[in-house]
């Protein structure tokens, strides 16, 4: 990969990585006030299964993300020396 490449590449994961924050963040959010886990009925798993399937999708991608952007950074920084 070239350099342009590379910067193309940490733009897009840069992006990436603030749209899936933002959807982690306000998922969790609507989740926790619109399907409380644990409500005046008892204990809720459906909405506990909710909780952790998003964050069980979200956190992993996010972690890689962040590894990617971090791999690219590296090898441009390789480069221009």
């Amino acid at each position: 990969m070239n350099n342009k490449d590379l910067a193309a590449l940490l733009k897009i994961s840069t992006l990436a990585m603030i749209l899936c924050t933002a959807l982690l963040a306000l998922g969790n959010y609507g989740l926790a006030h619109s399907m409380p886990i644990n409500s005046a009925a008892g204990f809720n798993i459906v909405n506990l299964v909710f909780f952790i399937g998003l964050n069980a999708l979200l956190v992993p991608f996010l972690a890689f993300l962040f590894k990617t952007r971090a791999r690219a950074n590296k090898q441009r920084r390789m480069i221009k020396a």
